[in-house]
């Protein structure tokens, strides 16, 4: 899908892909608070070198769902998710391609205008709050079909509670006149 459609109808009609031969699940808060708990350079804010098991341990992981969370304690087994992976014949640098892909597609968020003070720094996981925000928010969904659920979609909920709440989704036109701004404002420094 093109990245200019809009986030909240796009977060409905994603499809996750199969990478590396292995059918993905939607990319949930799920996934991303377990790659955050196993350090996965795919949740690190500086990623550094991505290696062929670490894309393999975030495929595995991807294909979870949260009903399944026991098999990552005491600790996954990497040389059996390695050998479950290498059941296929793939080109790492495609799959990797198609693993990054499926993550910006989860990733497409809309922007809410935020009010004085609410870029303070928590030490609450993101995905947390997501979840939490939409649980608190939304009845009748259970604790674990939230955690599963897409992060898209999630994210998306939560926007139309904060809009609820008196936030402002930033339309289109909205980031147009910023971004046109910006640029007034840089130009007036050059002169």
């Amino acid at each position: 899908m093109d990245g200019q459609v809009n986030p909240f109808l796009k977060s409905i009609f994603l499809q996750p892909p199969v990478v590396c031969g292995k059918q993905l699940r939607p990319f949930s808060a799920f996934h991303a608070c377990t790659l955050m708990l196993f350090d996965s350079p795919f949740m690190s804010e500086e990623p550094g070198e991505i290696k062929e098991v670490d894309l393999f341990f975030a495929v595995w992981v991807c294909s979870l769902s949260i009903k399944e969370k026991d098999k990552l304690f005491p600790e996954p087994d990497l040389q059996a998710i390695v050998a479950w992976v290498s059941e296929e014949k793939i080109s790492l640098k495609e799959e990797l391609a198609a693993f990054n892909q499926y993550l910006l597609d989860y990733w497409s968020f809309p922007e809410v205008w935020q009010g004085q003070g609410a870029t303070k720094e928590s030490g609450i996981p993101w995905p947390y709050f997501i979840v939490s925000s939409v649980l608190s928010g939304i009845q009748g969904l259970s604790e674990e079909t939230i955690w599963d659920a897409a992060l898209s979609k999630l994210v998306c909920y939560k926007a139309a509670l904060d809009e609820q709440n008196g936030a402002d989704i930033v339309s289109d036109k909205q980031k147009e006149m910023i971004a046109y701004l910006k640029e007034q404002e840089g130009k007036k420094r050059v002169l």
